[in-house]
């Protein structure tokens, strides 16, 4: 693709929001346009925003439309994400790096300061439901048992109400994150502070399942320890922000996101054919519900045990 004579290749679709990213031929710049809809102009917009609020995201260069296809450039920020360097150690010696670690805590750690530093003053911008797709993912499950959803998202709702809300990412992860900063802001919005800080070292958990293949969709695993120190390195900027009991907060989100990672698996498996993912990650909300109702600790290290069944439909 060209754009005022600046070749493109294309790199990504996104499932969800209908736009494509593609990559100058340099390196050096990020194409991110809609397919059929005009959505990239909030979105471009959004991390200006941030940008200028010293958030570590890329600076938008150019936004502008082709027919109906809005669009917007980027200045790339890095050559390869944190989670691509995490697999590649993970492959070679089975472990991460403590030194690359550190890089994905130092850079979260800076995005979390930036969060802390422009609150946002109203409670009424953070709809819980609509923001973990619960309609769809209801729709999808009707199995699912109703009224301890009720139960869960009444819950969550009344702890998270002594949260100040923040702007945030909505996807943040090692996948979507380099040594100097964060990108792929498609499903950004406000929410409570957490939202994506407390899940980022754990998001990983979601892809522990083999499709119908046999391939292994997790990346890399992070020890104990390491998430230890992610942590310890958040709850510090917490309580400088006067956050205390920040890390109480971690089964909240981690049960919100795994609503969130839940929605539209159905539609998306009758795609592919493969059902591995919908009902891993269906395992993991039931999992997730049970303990969160029963006031226990969510453990992670279960997953690895989940059975997917998976099958062809």
């Amino acid at each position: 693709m060209k754009i005022k004579g600046q070749t493109f290749k294309k790199i990504k679709d996104s499932e969800f929001t209908g736009s494509e990213v593609y990559k100058s031929s340099d390196g050096l710049k990020y194409l991110r346009i809609s397919k059929t809809k005009n959505i990239m102009k909030d979105e471009a917009l959004y991390v200006e925003s941030l940008y200028n609020l010293g958030f570590p995201v890329p600076r938008v260069i150019e936004r502008g439309q082709i027919g109906n296809r809005e669009y917007y450039i980027e200045q790339s920020i890095g050559k390869i994400t944190l989670g691509d360097k995490f697999n590649k150690e993970y492959i070679l010696q089975g472990k991460i790096n403590q030194n690359t670690f550190k890089y994905f805590c130092n850079i979260i750690c800076d995005y979390f300061n930036a969060q802390l530093n422009s609150l946002i003053d109203s409670t009424k911008q953070f709809n819980v439901e609509k923001v973990i797709m619960l309609s769809n993912v209801l729709k999808e499950n009707p199995d699912l048992d109703s009224l301890k959803v009720k139960k869960c998202i009444e819950k969550i709702n009344k702890r998270l109400l002594t949260l100040p809300n923040v702007f945030s990412h909505g996807d943040l992860t090692p996948r979507n994150t380099f040594n100097s900063g964060i990108i792929d802001f498609e499903f950004h919005f406000i929410a409570p502070a957490g939202f994506d800080i407390l899940t980022a070292p754990l998001i990983e958990s979601f892809w522990n399942f083999k499709d119908a293949k046999g391939k292994k969709n997790r990346m890399f695993y992070l020890n104990q320890k390491q998430i230890n120190y992610y942590f310890n390195k958040i709850n510090i900027i917490a309580e400088q922000h006067h956050l205390s009991g920040f890390l109480s907060f971690v089964d909240d989100f981690l049960l919100l996101k795994a609503f969130y990672m839940l929605a539209y698996e159905k539609k998306f498996a009758k795609v592919s054919g493969d059902t591995s993912k919908w009902k891993f990650r269906k395992k993991i909300l039931i999992h997730f519900m049970e303990s969160y109702l029963g006031d226990k600790k969510i453990d992670i290290g279960k997953f690895i045990n989940f059975e997917t069944n998976i099958k062809m439909l």
